[in-house]
């Protein structure tokens, strides 16, 4: 099967497609969609995070506002246990509502095959939960983690689940040159 070539980009940029833009990482060598009405922001070793509401609607000391949610996506080099190790760190003490593996229809060579989806949720203060869906997932020797927070209860669940799906789906990476 041929795959398509990975054509390094500036970082941040992004290419318009319907409802959805195109951000390339050239530093992480990867290029994921995500809804064009949330904005972006990177982080120093190649994270990709994007909020659905302005910076002006962030809350001091808790990032989401109501109704907020957040999407981050991480890569790190692979090891032979890096996804249930990922796994075990994001939870620590929190005990998972699920996990499953979901296989990617007509995946892309170079995306995600399958991912393992795991739910849960932690208290961010008395009476009130963030909930947490993170899809782990190994593409050319590099494990990657694309987590989603909202608040617990928000009526836009599946829409955000959706989207979270939509973005592992849609990610591709470029092989390390050797």
């Amino acid at each position: 099967m041929a795959c398509a070539m990975f054509v390094p980009a500036v970082e941040n940029a992004s290419s318009e497609s319907g409802p959805w833009k195109l951000f390339m990482h050239p530093s992480s060598r990867y290029s994921v969609s995500y809804p064009r009405d949330w904005r972006v922001a990177t982080g120093p070793k190649g994270d990709f995070t994007i909020f659905n509401f302005p910076r002006e609607r962030s809350i001091h000391g808790v990032v989401l506002p109501e109704h907020g949610a957040e999407i981050d996506i991480s890569a790190q080099e692979f090891a032979e246990d890096a996804v249930d190790e990922w796994i075990r760190k994001d939870l620590l003490d929190e005990r998972p509502d699920y996990r499953k593996t979901i296989n990617i229809p007509n995946a892309k060579c170079d995306g995600p095959q399958s991912f393992v989806e795991v739910s849960w949720k932690w208290e961010a203060g008395p009476g009130a939960y963030f909930r947490e869906v993170a899809g782990y997932f190994v593409v050319h020797n590099r494990a990657f983690r694309a987590q989603l927070t909202f608040w617990e209860g928000d009526a836009e669940e599946s829409q955000y689940r959706s989207i979270l799906r939509h973005m592992i789906s849609s990610l591709s990476v470029s092989r390390r040159k050797e």
